[in-house]
């Protein structure tokens, strides 16, 4: 195998295991609450703490050998996910989130050819594969699975170390700020209800069991779908247009009544205009360094977010709770953007990725 194809495959096997790791932990919830005898609230904080560790880890780790990062990503990731399997209790499996959270951010900074494809996958398939091997296998499978892949990346990378792809662009516009902070609350949102969406789901619509599942991909290949659409689009009428359809669509979950044609509706709906909104943002932001920084904190924050208003308010209360920060989100792009938007952006596997610019 030639060396390009050695770190294409290591890269996607990177992206996909970065995409598996995030979006898993909701298909895995049921599973998790019964094995370790948690709330869902608590569950949620095995995102919150992936998350926070990503947005410390990712700026702090420039200082290491761009071409060690691929190989050190997804050892790492191996190692957390291999740490996941032997924890029999909830603390040890937040530790190893911890350890994942590092693992990602090393992939995500080291970008390659071919982490785009390999981070869609995982970002569509990740929750629903996830619950039909928990559900046929137990949830340690997941994590097995997850451990082997990276593992077999971490060879490739070895065979075939590829070079960092990521530029820094200088941060002075109080746009990109701006935007940056806008990324954080989106994302809060989107996620505090995507984790938590079989409680919601059985909450609102009354829909349990593996129709779950169909949902979760119609959910994840919509965000894919809002994502390819959104790259290179980082305007200010697509991050506002894309940005009320999402709030609208997040409104109208409670709405169906049951549905499930209904609900699967607007669930790709929902992830196709949260996608093209979050790819906006990133296409303003253009500094890939901070835009990956703002989502991986939104992705942290959105666990703590998510499980309190499960604990006060109930699972009725996220899809309303989402509409409202990106109502927020919203009104506070077209007051605080300018209509003429940065345009400069750098090419990425896109907004709801986790994940650094693809190399072309």
């Amino acid at each position: 195998m030639s060396d390009i194809l050695i770190r294409r495959a290591a890269a996607m096997l990177g992206g996909f295991v970065v995409g598996a790791c995030v979006f898993s932990i909701a298909g895995l919830m049921p599973s998790l609450t019964i094995e370790l005898d948690v709330s869902d609230a608590e569950s949620a904080q095995l995102v919150t703490v992936f998350g926070l560790a990503g947005a410390l880890a990712l700026p702090l780790i420039g200082r290491i050998d761009p071409r060690r990062l691929p190989l050190i990503g997804l050892v790492v990731l191996a190692i957390g996910n291999g740490l996941s399997v032997f924890a029999e209790h909830f603390v040890p499996l937040l530790t190893s989130r911890i350890v994942l959270g590092i693992g990602a951010a090393c992939v995500v900074r080291a970008g390659g050819r071919g982490w785009a494809g390999g981070l869609a996958v995982g970002v569509a398939l990740g929750a629903p594969l996830a619950a039909v091997i928990a559900d046929q296998a137990g949830y340690r499978t997941v994590f097995v699975l997850l451990a082997v892949l990276a593992a077999i990346g971490a060879a490739d990378a070895l065979l075939g170390v590829p070079m960092s792809t990521i530029d820094r662009h200088p941060i002075g516009d109080p746009r990109v700020l701006l935007t940056a902070g806008l990324k954080v609350i989106f994302r809060v949102g989107l996620f505090a209800v995507f984790t938590l969406l079989t409680s919601v789901l059985a909450a609102v619509e009354g829909i349990h069991g593996p129709a779950v599942d169909a949902l979760f991909l119609a959910f994840g290949l919509g965000l894919v779908t809002g994502v390819l659409g959104g790259r290179g689009r980082g305007t200010r009428a697509v991050l506002l247009a894309s940005g009320a359809l999402s709030a609208a669509l997040a409104a109208a979950l409670p709405l169906l009544h049951g549905s499930m044609a209904g609900t699967a509706v607007v669930l790709a709906c929902w992830g196709a205009s949260a996608g093209a909104a979050d790819a906006a943002m990133r296409g303003v932001i253009a500094d890939p360094v901070l835009d990956e920084t703002a989502g991986f904190l939104g992705v942290g924050l959105s666990g703590l977010v998510g499980g309190a208003v499960l604990g006060t308010a109930g699972p009725d209360a996220l899809p309303q709770v989402a509409a409202g920060l990106t109502v927020v989100v919203v009104i506070t792009a077209m007051v605080g953007l300018t209509s003429s938007s940065r345009r400069e952006g750098h090419r990425g596997p896109g907004a709801l990725s986790t994940g650094s610019q693809d190399a072309r």
